[in-house]
């Protein structure tokens, strides 16, 4: 089996330690940076870790990002973006994907275009107007 070198990122809570841990359990090598301060204990033992993800990018084969957050911000799909136009081979969003987090109107506007049933929704740019529609149409 051929080995490759995992970079695993969560820049937000630690969510990927599981999977981090059974890349490594088969032979690859791996190092794992987290973000959050009172995540990083996280894994601690079964994993290698890294204070900085950023200076460990020549040396991945492979990069994972774990969530689409940085902190309390959208954006490791641009991450990713700008990771795979270098050449690097990136398990992660997109700013495409971001968006869809970030803008629940546009994925409705999206899973509609594929066919999908929503529920009722409404889009709202001001919350005056939003608490309006709620006054005008009380229901559960």
């Amino acid at each position: 089996m051929d080995t490759a070198n995992f970079l695993f990122v969560s820049a937000d809570a630690a969510l990927i330690t599981d999977l981090a841990w059974q890349v490594r359990r088969e032979g690859h090598d791996v190092k794992y940076y987290i973000e959050a301060e009172s995540d990083r204990e996280i894994g601690d033992g079964f994993v290698p870790k890294t204070d900085d993800w950023r200076a460990e990018v020549d040396w991945a084969d492979v990069i994972v990002f774990d969530d689409i957050w940085v902190g309390s911000d959208v954006g490791t799909g641009e991450l990713a973006q700008e990771l795979r136009a270098e050449g690097k081979a990136v398990v992660g969003g997109t700013p495409n994907t971001d968006r869809l987090e970030e803008d629940r109107g546009y994925a409705m506007e999206v899973l509609e275009e594929h066919g999908v049933n929503t529920v009722e929704h409404h889009l709202f740019h001001e919350f005056d107007a939003g608490i309006q529609h709620v006054q005008q149409n009380p229901a559960p």
